[in-house]
């Protein structure tokens, strides 16, 4: 497995594996064929929009895995980092996970970023252990944030304080 930081020619590729992750998991917010983002779009996200960052893990030349970073547009938040992340269910439990977050962290140290937060469905329990085990603390509770299949459920509001490099 490898990682590497996306670039707009490989807006196709994280595309196809967006609405892959949207169709295989309930725990993504997209459902199945509700993303509407075009190419030209996926491209100017990519390689225009300063305050996101998207890396890629691959198997081969295939596109496993996902972390998107949406970091503070104004000043008072430039020092946060939202992030997603989504892993195709055939590596669940291979450390893909694990190495996306590692990746984005050390881009957001490197970067002045010093929080990183994420939300996750509170009966997620494979992903909240691994944030947890990454230290990441559970911040409170969205109850019923999310409408799935006609069922409400809630999410964790997760973060984690990371440390700045030396300037």
């Amino acid at each position: 497995m490898n990682i590497k930081k996306a670039v707009p020619q490989d807006a196709s590729k994280v595309l196809d594996l967006l609405q892959k992750l949207d169709g295989e998991t309930k725990f993504m917010l997209f459902e199945s064929g509700e993303r509407k983002t075009t190419l030209t779009e996926q491209e100017k996200i990519i390689g225009e929009i300063d305050n996101v960052v998207i890396f890629c893990a691959l198997d081969n030349e295939d596109f496993i895995g996902i972390v998107i970073g949406y970091r503070g547009k104004f000043k008072r938040k430039r020092h946060s980092l939202y992030i997603v992340i989504g892993v195709l269910k055939t590596f669940w439990g291979n450390g893909v996970g694990r190495s996306l977050i590692k990746v984005i962290e050390k881009w957001s140290v490197n970067n002045d970023c010093h929080r990183l937060e994420l939300t996750v469905v509170t009966h997620n329990e494979r992903a909240v252990r691994l944030y947890h085990k990454l230290g990441f603390l559970i911040e409170g509770v969205r109850q019923h944030s999310l409408l799935v299949d006609d069922c409400y459920f809630d999410e964790y509001y997760m973060s984690k304080l990371v440390a700045q490099s030396a300037t």
